[in-house]
């Protein structure tokens, strides 16, 4: 372990949260009368936050003027269920149990919920955990992980879309691509098991 700061996402690379999102964004759905999504549906429109995720499930443009309410419709249905099904990865408990250097994670879910999440996941010992709703762009936009990174010298970013390993890219920081996650990459080191994450 050379590196000296592990940042990672939260959504498909340390959390299986696919199952309480598409019944969160399901039920929104189903009040504004649009049709219902499948799991695969929806772990294709993952990635870039909630307002992308609602606008593709329901077939709306961003600029469709009931897509505000949708969202905080989904939001509220999520905050009711953040962990009834969600899970770590196999792997990722003892994997992170492994780690010497400090570890944080970076996500494009709202930074609240991905605290309770993690939290009620089972997984602490983060030293700090962005998302959106904290103060930084949301990626792929590099300022907050240049902000977690700005004391590293080797830092290391892993991932499970072309999101983060853009992110990564802006930032000049070394990814490793979760190929079991949500996305898809054809940037860093592939890996398709948590353990090898960490050499």
């Amino acid at each position: 372990m050379d590196h000296d700061l592990y940042v990672f996402d939260l959504d498909g690379t340390l959390l299986h949260t696919l199952p309480d999102i598409t019944r969160a964004l399901n039920a929104a759905l189903v009040e504004v009368g649009r049709p219902v999504r499948t799991g695969a549906e929806v772990r294709s429109f993952l990635g870039e936050g909630a307002r992308e995720l609602v606008g593709k499930a329901a077939s709306w443009p961003r600029t469709h003027e009931g897509l505000d309410a949708l969202v905080e419709r989904y939001r509220h249905h999520y905050r009711q269920a953040l962990v009834i099904d969600t899970r770590p990865y196999p792997g990722v408990v003892e994997t992170l149990a492994r780690i010497t250097a400090p570890i944080a994670v970076l996500t494009n879910k709202r930074g609240h919920e991905a605290r309770v999440i993690l939290e009620g996941a089972g997984l602490r010992g983060f030293a700090m955990v962005i998302g959106d709703g904290d103060g930084y762009p949301r990626k792929p936009d590099p300022t907050s992980l240049l902000h977690l990174c700005k004391d590293a010298k080797r830092p290391l970013y892993i991932g499970d879309s072309q999101v983060d390993a853009e992110t990564a890219r802006r930032a000049q920081v070394e990814f490793v691509f979760c190929d079991w996650g949500y996305g898809t990459s054809d940037h860093g080191r592939r890996v398709s098991r948590f353990e090898d994450v960490i050499p």
